[in-house]
């Protein structure tokens, strides 16, 4: 029997996202950033020289249709999340609005314009003197210069050196390939008057880490002492903070050593709130 015309898109559609998948994969496995930047061709060929879009949406529309209640873990807002795995992953879907803020990316970025109209974005380098991990508001946002990308092309944004902001006056489809968060922060600037006005973790699970110790916080069982003071050694500066703060709570003793260790911690503001804590402990001490 002769396939339908729709089930030979959908395997060849399958097929060039297999084949490209395979390539993503081993390039950042091999050569990290440096390989993600050499996946450019082969991601503009997937997305215009393949019909992976229209395999991806035929396949979609299928489980609908099979099933009305159909909702696929790879929904986003905005987005489907179509393949991945830990170094990278790939979605399609809209910018559909402005943000408020313009943020850092905590990754590298390419994106590929769908939309014959285009894109308009603005990709200044990232502040002089800005150093992710430690947040400084006297940091400014450079001026943003806008260039619409054309439908059909590919712009690539190195999250180590560039910002992204997008103007957007109507939803824009287009296909997103990102590798894995790098950046312990993402920072947001208010584009009105340029400030850096807060950081937030890049990585959810970092995020998830701070709000745990919180709640053992508040639980207080001794039971959480041993995870928790393992965690004031962690890589990132504010799950160590958090964690000392916990330690605080569950065992008052063992967070003194905790806050003279981070006394001397290589992040600056650790370091600062370490001393003031001790210094205040003392004070106390001799005033007791």
């Amino acid at each position: 029997m002769t396939p339908s015309r729709s089930t030979a898109a959908l395997g060849r559609g399958d097929a060039a996202l297999h084949e490209f998948s395979v390539e993503a994969s081993r390039r950042l496995r091999a050569d990290g950033r440096c390989g993600f930047f050499a996946l450019q061709d082969a991601f503009k060929h997937l997305v215009f020289g393949t019909d992976f879009l229209h395999s991806t949406a035929l396949a979609e529309l299928g489980r609908i249709a099979e099933n009305t209640r159909h909702e696929s873990a790879r929904w986003e807002p905005d987005h489907i999340l179509i393949a991945g795995d830990l170094a990278w992953q790939l979605r399609i879907g809209l910018y559909a609005r402005a943000s408020d803020f313009v943020y850092t990316l905590p990754f590298d970025l390419m994106v590929a314009v769908i939309d014959p109209r285009g894109l308009r974005v603005a990709r200044p380098s990232l502040p002089e003197g800005m150093v992710n991990e430690v947040f400084d508001p006297a940091i400014r946002l450079p001026t943003l210069r806008y260039e619409t990308v054309p439908g059909g092309e590919v712009f690539v944004v190195d999250g180590s050196r560039e910002l992204l902001d997008i103007q957007v006056e109507r939803p824009v489809l287009v296909v997103k390939l990102n590798t894995s968060v790098r950046d312990a922060l993402q920072w947001a600037f208010d584009r009105q008057t340029g400030s850096a006005v807060q950081a937030i973790a890049a990585d959810p699970l970092d995020s998830e880490l701070v709000s745990t110790l919180r709640a053992l916080a508040s639980m207080q069982r001794g039971a959480s002492v041993e995870p928790v003071r393992a965690l004031t050694c962690h890589r990132r500066h504010f799950v160590r903070w958090a964690a000392i703060q916990c330690l605080a709570r569950l065992a008052p003793e063992l967070a003194v050593d905790a806050l003279r260790a981070a006394a001397v911690d290589s992040h600056p503001h650790i370091a600062q709130a370490a001393a003031h804590t001790l210094s205040r402990l003392g004070q106390k001490a001799m005033a007791a």
